[in-house]
């Protein structure tokens, strides 16, 4: 089985999972098939290109109520290409951010990561955020053009 297949079958689960449900194993490790940038390797050291979720922070993203197939998207671009790297305000998280496309009002798609020794880059959230929250983190990185 191939990273994507597992990831799509898992978020199929969750999303069968009734709102506020515990779900069996929420540490469980789940890869994604997202690709990393080199821009985001090469800020975070981590050698595996890989993103990961683990089942807790996918259940909580799908009982928010997210769109599904615009947050694989978004997501998958964001973290193959990204607009900004900034450092999270704790140890081994990082912000990134891709201005979104449709929407004059300044927005961007966030993915929270965090490096963890044992995965490398763990999604611990997304969401969609003004470039004033982001201008809260130091910035490591920025395209130079910006999309």
């Amino acid at each position: 089985m191939n990273n994507e297949y597992i990831f799509l079958k898992t978020l199929h689960e969750l999303l069968l999972s009734p709102k506020g449900v515990l779900i069996e194993m929420p540490d469980k490790i789940i890869p994604t098939g997202f690709k990393i940038s080199k821009a985001v390797l090469n800020i975070t050291h981590v050698v595996d290109d890989q993103a990961y979720f683990t089942r807790r922070s996918l259940k909580h993203l799908i009982d928010k109520g997210i769109a599904v197939d615009v947050f694989i998207n978004q997501t998958k671009i964001t973290l193959c290409e990204p607009d900004e790297i900034r450092k999270g305000k704790t140890k081994n998280r990082y912000v990134l951010s891709k201005k979104l496309q449709s929407d004059g009002d300044n927005k961007n798609h966030v993915v929270i990561l965090e490096i963890k020794p044992e995965y490398g880059h763990l999604i611990v959230t997304i969401f969609t955020g003004k470039q004033k929250y982001l201008s809260n983190f130091n910035l490591l990185w920025r395209t130079a053009v910006l999309s």
